[in-house]
């Protein structure tokens, strides 16, 4: 969506969404890294505990021409990682 900020003020605004939606759950990884090879991004990963189990819910966020990007994958703690679904985290190169 259009986001006239930089990355690091949205990164603030989509952890606090998370806390907001998902209450109770740990930021267990919060990291630096880049998208389609050149575009800064910051990599999440945010664990809560629900009815259904142990849940993750990872995302990559990052901003270009004035628009926000997120993607997001939420699985099972229990549950492998599934490659596609990385990969199409840090390939989302329409930007």
């Amino acid at each position: 969506h259009t986001y006239s900020g930089t990355l690091a003020q949205y990164y603030a605004i989509d952890i606090k969404s998370l806390k907001s939606h998902y209450p109770g759950g740990d930021l267990a990884v919060s990291q630096d890294t880049t998208v389609c090879g050149y575009h800064p991004a910051k990599y999440i990963s945010y664990g809560l505990d629900t009815s259904a189990g142990p849940l993750i819910i990872e995302q990559m966020i990052t901003v270009n021409n004035s628009v926000a990007y997120v993607v997001t994958y939420v699985r099972l703690a229990s549950e492998a990682s599934d490659p596609a679904a990385r990969q199409s985290m840090t390939t989302m190169c329409g930007i």
